[in-house]
């Protein structure tokens, strides 16, 4: 209204009397367009420039997502005895859905730490379950990965996923990775994070600024991390409606025992369990399976073998 008054002033026409009832609700009707927060303004303004369909990885390596956000739970750092926030860096393979890498990294993480991510999603893990022991995350010999070429060498892979019980060894899987989907964090643009992606033949695939969709399965885990985090000791909530009183009066777990617990989580809860964004696409006239139940290991098998190991 203010600076329809002063085109109007600038017109000559200083005198003219608006009728601010009608003018008031010709804007309450241009803003219910955009939306009605600031925040549905904002997401209103970049939908003709974002995207809004899946992306057609169809291989596994063909995209990581990596991304890092602030835990929804405090931990006790025995040093100061006190508690604190840690951040978690997340690698997640775009075409599968599995959690390649993850690393619990007190206070904030730098580019040695964005680093170590990418050095874990390259080196194959397993997690073994005996009875109720549960191990940590080992490494599980020489990686797949590394360049035999010119050598014979047989290998014989099975399934990653053991079926019908959580007993017994369970595989994380490790790829090379084509490409990185991450956005313009100081970790991710720093020199040491992009002369260790330059020296390994892995392009960077930066977002947009101020387009989170464009990294979207790297944002959306952070919000399936929400079941984990409320089980434990300290949790925080994202918000303060969400918390308890004195949270961080409650005996915590550090930030490597997060870490290990979180990493079990990944591998008997999260890789097992039915990932809804998972379908069988159609081929060649094909119908396809859109309505499949896979698990993100289970899809990681199944493309495995149609693609192979890269």
């Amino acid at each position: 209204l203010r600076r329809a008054r002063v085109a109007m002033k600038e017109a000559g026409k200083g005198n003219y009397a608006d009728p601010s009832r009608a003018a008031g609700e010709y804007v309450s009707w241009l803003f219910k367009e955009r939306g009605k927060g600031t925040r549905a303004h904002r997401s209103n303004a970049i939908r003709g420039s974002s995207g809004k369909t899946h992306f057609p990885a169809l291989r596994p390596g063909q995209v990581i997502a990596i991304d890092a956000t602030r835990a929804d739970v405090l931990v006790w750092d025995p040093l100061h005895e006190r508690a604190m926030s840690v951040e978690v860096l997340t690698a997640l393979d775009v075409a599968t859905r599995c959690i390649l890498a993850c690393r619990v990294v007190p206070k904030s993480a730098d580019a040695v730490d964005a680093g170590l991510l990418l050095y874990d999603v390259m080196r194959p893990f397993h997690i073994v379950v005996d009875g109720t022991q549960v191990s940590d995350w080992r490494w599980a010999g020489v990686p797949a990965t590394v360049d035999f070429s010119g050598v014979d060498v047989v290998t014989e892979r099975g399934p990653l996923a053991p079926s019908g019980t959580l007993q017994g060894e369970h595989i994380v899987p490790a790829v090379f990775p084509e490409a990185i989907r991450c956005d313009h964090g100081s970790i991710f643009v720093s020199n040491h994070f992009r002369s260790l992606c330059d020296d390994l033949g892995i392009e960077i695939l930066l977002s947009r600024g101020r387009r989170p969709s464009d990294n979207a399965h790297g944002e959306r885990i952070h919000l399936t991390y929400d079941a984990f985090w409320h089980q434990l000791p300290g949790y925080k909530s994202n918000n303060v409606a969400g918390r308890g009183r004195k949270v961080e009066r409650e005996p915590l777990y550090t930030a490597a025992e997060l870490e290990v617990l979180l990493r079990r989580w990944i591998a008997l809860d999260y890789h097992q369990s039915w990932h809804e964004g998972i379908t069988v696409p159609g081929a060649l006239g094909a119908p396809g399976i859109p309505g499949a139940r896979l698990t993100p290991i289970e899809c990681f098998d199944a493309l495995l073998e149609v693609t192979g190991r890269i």
